[in-house]
């Protein structure tokens, strides 16, 4: 069945990525550079969708709906100690802080809006950084250079926002609107 990859990280020689089948949906596979050797990590009857690796190369986050929402884990590099780390509302789109410390995350609880949430890297204390009702904040990643939180906001003014690290509420520090 084909890879599409919808996500990557590189480790090494070789990719982390996001696979998608008629049978399995999606689930969280690991390849060469060449293309080749594919090994499947984390599939299921449920979706399993890669997010991020952490900074040493040793643990890898993704999310599945294994549980009925979505919901982050990690697993090793090979795919080994796969451990649920959330457990309330629908978690999805993590990556990892620049030192591998805190992860970032698009968190909602039934019926709400997604936003932003700092934690641990196994989840704990996690602190919600935009608190915005009514607006979707997603796509986050963590820019390794600045170590600023970057999003997409959902709203009709929309565009891109940076956080500084780890300030709760805080406005965003540039918004970059598209044009047409």
């Amino acid at each position: 069945e084909p890879a599409t990859a919808t996500g990557f990280a590189q480790r090494g020689r070789y990719l982390m990525l996001t696979t998608r089948s008629v049978s399995t949906l999606y689930d969280v596979a690991r390849v060469d550079e060449s293309g080749l050797n594919l090994v499947t990590l984390a599939n299921g009857p449920s979706e399993e969708v890669f997010c991020d690796v952490s900074p040493d190369g040793t643990t890898v986050l993704y999310y599945s709906n294994a549980t009925g929402q979505y919901q982050l884990y990690t697993m090793n590099w090979d795919g080994s100690n796969k451990t649920r780390i959330t457990f309330s509302g629908i978690d999805r789109d993590a990556r990892f802080s620049p030192d591998g410390t805190k992860i970032v995350d698009s968190h909602s609880t039934a019926g709400e809006w997604y936003d932003l949430f700092v934690a641990n890297a196994d989840a704990s204390n996690s602190v919600n950084i935009t608190n915005s009702p009514g607006v979707q904040e997603a796509g986050a990643d963590w820019n390794r250079a600045t170590n600023r939180i970057v999003c997409s906001r959902g709203t009709p003014n929309g565009g891109i926002l940076a956080y500084n690290n780890l300030t709760r509420f805080h406005k965003p520090i540039h918004k970059i609107r598209r044009r047409f």
